[in-house]
């Protein structure tokens, strides 16, 4: 019994082994799981240059310079950069509005419909409290009273990513008409920016 135990291991072992040489040797595009054929083409028109997509011609190590810079992916529930992250200030949002001269309320209405609570009004049950979701929270923009359900992990990180790669990351706060934007506020309008180049993406 003990040496038909031994076999079926050691089968699995090797066919393990020989589907992990198989996977090194072939390229992302031929992968029948993945879609990326489509998002490859995308890169290498955009870049120009032809990607490499074999796994074992891929660098094991780099590092990228400057580095990425961290912050906050401005998460859905909380309602984007409409949210008030520091107490007592201004959401990056309000900020922005307030010091270019914009309609504040109407400023913020898009920021929500676009990336906030409100880009989930087609897409969530609505609510009132969290006992109406099932493994969401029940996200209510400021001064509403119902929202919708919404996971706590929805955000625009997909923004941070390249925000934080193409952009030097802000080290000091910075006064503009009056208003004081720290690091973290311009790192919100920075991943914003990015976010609806994200979206415009999608759309080619």
């Amino acid at each position: 019994m003990p040496s038909i135990r031994f076999i079926s291991t050691a089968i699995s072992f090797i066919t393990l082994y020989q589907q992990i040489r198989s996977l090194v040797a072939s390229s992302l595009q031929d992968d029948p799981v993945t879609t990326c054929r489509s998002d490859t083409a995308k890169l290498e028109e955009y870049f120009g240059v032809k990607l490499e997509t074999k796994l074992k011609n891929l660098p094991t190590s780099a590092i990228h310079h400057p580095s990425p810079w961290n912050g906050p992916s401005w998460l859905v529930y909380q309602d984007s950069i409409n949210y008030e992250w520091k107490k007592g200030q201004l959401s990056p949002a309000e900020k922005y509005a307030t010091a270019f001269g914009l309609n504040v309320t109407e400023f913020m209405d898009k920021v929500s419909a676009q990336n906030g609570i409100d880009s989930e009004m087609n897409y969530s049950t609505p609510c009132t409290t969290d006992n109406d979701c099932d493994f969401t929270t029940c996200a209510i923009r400021k001064n509403a009273i119902s929202g919708y359900c919404i996971p706590t992990w929805y955000g625009i990180s997909h923004a941070w990513a390249p925000a934080s790669v193409l952009e030097k990351g802000p080290v000091c706060a910075v006064n503009f008409n009056g208003v004081i934007f720290h690091p973290i506020d311009v790192m919100g309008r920075r991943q914003s920016i990015d976010y609806l180049y994200w979206v415009s993406l999608q759309r080619w």
